[in-house]
């Protein structure tokens, strides 16, 4: 036999209580059909037999009393979601056996091992593969309720599809409800996204780095360990993070990235590696790109969190409807006294792609990139993807522009979280844990390009001390083994390129063998400037500016105007113009692109040359008023124009 006591109830009051007051009813009305104190009694000894209504307290027949030893009243164990009113969001392990007319109890432990205290009673209301919900029904509803509270679920019969039955001229019967369809004011209706949308607004955090110019978003999966799931690429840049329409505000003071996280190694922005380092490079895309964020213990208790799908779930989701809650780029604005509002949206699942890394014969229900339709923009990144139910089963990460205009979004499957869980031995901070898993799917080997690059790295530091000592040929045999071994490393031949201007100065070289050397770092100029954009896609200007530099060597000493004419045709492209005029050496790319006209008119005896590299360099010298190269340099341009006899020398 149950005792409702209050939440105030002190451990000295409590054991006075339990061993002194007598064992007799409890006069409230019960959470179900009324029963005497007899009646109660014997229903510890023995299951009720009769349904479980769902309307309002009725009278029912008394249950058999058997003489079967007393066993446990409760079916299981479970959870409080969300409060709203005399309504609560409740879960369970054993969802799937818990129908609606159960009933439940909302109860505390006391202290000092002094058993439990019942706050309140309540019957399932309905069960939404595996979301219930639960309305309470004792007496005092205005019992103030929590999620901290655990609830049990009572052994009954599930309610008839038929209306239910009782008298109607009971006084406790208020109100009849068919079990098809159940309305709770308080609570929104639990079809669609609207039940998990109350819930998830209050889980769902906004991701800041130190400098407030970046964001993404994070999600809660432990509410007492303060655990928030992202993307890998967000985890790089967390700080801090903001709850939802709040300006409360937590500092990020451990992250974990998955095992398998990828990144594109800054050297040559081509390698793709698995490493956690932020430091190695930016994350791929195209990987596994998930973290977990610990948050300070400092502040208010975060007042929410999210139910993962179990991996099998997460296996069948394309077709399904899902919704998705974080923070676009685009619109963040919220509410005066507010940092930011969320944002909600809904899509379908697409298909399965496999992730980078993974086998190209992988399974499909193993391919963990998941492809969905439906509104996708940067800051959504790590906004956690459910279904109606509310259970998450995937992780924003990505979207993709196509020339139409269209655009494809990318998220990856909850089972991969979990896999992360279990390889970092977190699995058991997370409520509703599955108990048993899967075998996890991880990358076996380490891309052997990472190998080969890292070699080339070692080889050119060894080839760098070298050419300081002065050993020249060991310096360019190293490179030349570097060069063997990551051919596409742009770095080993604008380093090789130096090295060998650098050679020319500190060794004495005839005529010949000083023309060879500048063709051989023209050459070499050439070739970092092509693979640095294709690794880059963007030019390099100090490249290009040696590049026009050695230009103008190797025509003065093969009185070649054809390399001139390449020189000048980068010089002149407009995005090369548009990111030198940009930065502090516009007035340097001036002098050097007057320079590399002025050789071109004097080898064409033309003019217009002249006249360009005199406009440059009055610019270059408007640009930096003084320099004195700059001022010998515009001299030097009208003179050889006089000696070419394209102008007078009195002009």
């Amino acid at each position: 036999m149950h005792r409702k006591c209050s939440l105030l109830i002190f451990a000295w009051f409590a054991s006075l209580f339990l061993a002194h007051v007598p064992q007799q009813g409890v006069a409230d009305e019960a959470p179900s059909a009324a029963a005497t104190d007899t009646e109660a009694e014997a229903a510890q000894a023995a299951p009720a037999t009769e349904a479980v209504e769902v309307a309002e307290p009725v009278e029912a027949a008394k249950p058999a009393v058997t003489e079967k030893p007393a066993e446990s009243p409760y079916l299981a164990e479970g959870a409080i979601l969300a409060v709203r009113g005399s309504s609560l969001v409740l879960t369970s392990d054993e969802s799937a056996a818990l129908k609606r007319g159960a009933t439940f109890e909302v109860y505390v432990e006391l202290p000092q091992g002094l058993g439990t205290a019942i706050i309140a009673e309540g019957k399932i209301a309905s069960n939404d593969e595996g979301l219930l919900i639960g309305k309470i029904t004792s007496k005092d509803k205005t019992a103030k309720l929590s999620t901290e509270m655990k609830v049990r679920f009572r052994k009954s019969e599930a309610e008839d599809e038929a209306p239910v039955k009782a008298d109607p001229k009971s006084p406790s019967m208020k109100k009849t409800v068919t079990a098809k369809k159940i309305t709770t004011p308080e609570l929104p209706a639990t079809k669609g996204f609207q039940a998990a949308v109350d819930r998830y607004k209050r889980a769902v955090l906004l991701v800041k780095d130190s400098k407030n110019k970046s964001h993404g978003t994070a999600f809660v999966i432990s509410k007492k360990h303060r655990l928030l799931a992202t993307n890998a690429h967000v985890a790089d840049i967390a700080e801090t993070v903001v709850l939802n329409e709040t300006r409360t505000e937590y500092k990020v003071t451990r992250r974990w990235f998955h095992p398998d996280t990828l990144r594109t190694m800054h050297q040559d922005n081509q390698t793709v590696m698995k490493s956690q380092d932020p430091k190695v490079g930016s994350v791929d895309a195209r990987g596994t790109d998930l973290a977990i964020l610990q948050l300070e213990k400092i502040g208010p208790d975060l007042p929410a969190e999210v139910i993962l799908a179990d991996p099998e779930q997460a296996k069948s989701i394309v077709g399904a409807e899902i919704g998705m809650y974080g923070y676009p780029a685009y619109n963040t604005q919220a509410a005066s006294g507010q940092f930011a509002q969320a944002t909600f949206v809904t899509g379908t699942v697409s298909r399965l792609e496999k992730l980078n890394g993974h086998p190209e014969d992988q399974r499909v229900e193993n391919r963990r990139r998941v492809v969905y339709s439906g509104p996708n923009y940067p800051g959504f990144s790590g906004s956690p993807i459910f279904l109606d139910n509310g259970r998450v089963v995937v992780v924003n990460h990505a979207v993709t522009n196509l020339k139409d205009g269209t655009k494809v979004a990318y998220g990856i499957r909850v089972d991969a979280l979990w896999d992360m869980l279990g390889h970092f031995q977190l699995t058991d901070k997370i409520n509703h844990a599955p108990a048993e898993m899967p075998e996890p799917i991880f990358i076996e080997n380490q891309n052997p390009q990472v190998a080969k690059l890292q070699s080339a790295i070692d080889l050119m530091s060894q080839a760098r001390a070298h050419h300081k000592q002065g050993e020249f040929s060991d310096c360019f045999d190293a490179m030349s083994k570097a060069e063997e071994t990551a051919p596409w490393y742009w770095e080993i031949y604008l380093t090789r390129a130096k090295m060998v201007d650098e050679y020319v100065t500190r060794v004495k070289l005839t005529r010949e063998d000083q023309a060879a050397c500048y063709e051989a770092s023209l050459s070499y100029y050439s070739k970092a400037n092509e693979l640095h954009l294709k690794s880059f896609n963007i030019r390099a200007l100090p490249i290009l500016l040696d590049f026009a530099r050695q230009s103008i060597n190797v025509a003065r000493f093969r009185e070649n105007t054809e390399v001139l004419k390449q020189a000048i045709t980068v010089l002149e492209d407009k995005d090369v113009v548009k990111v030198a005029f940009e930065g502090k050496n516009a007035a340097y790319f001036l002098a050097l692109r007057a320079t590399v006209k002025k050789d071109l008119g004097t080898m064409n005896k033309d003019i217009k040359w002249f006249e360009g590299a005199l406009a440059d360099i009055d610019e270059a010298i408007r640009r930096q008023p003084g320099h004195e190269e700059y001022v010998k340099e515009r001299n030097s341009i009208i003179r050889k124009a006089q000696l070419a006899g394209v102008v007078n020398s009195g002009n």
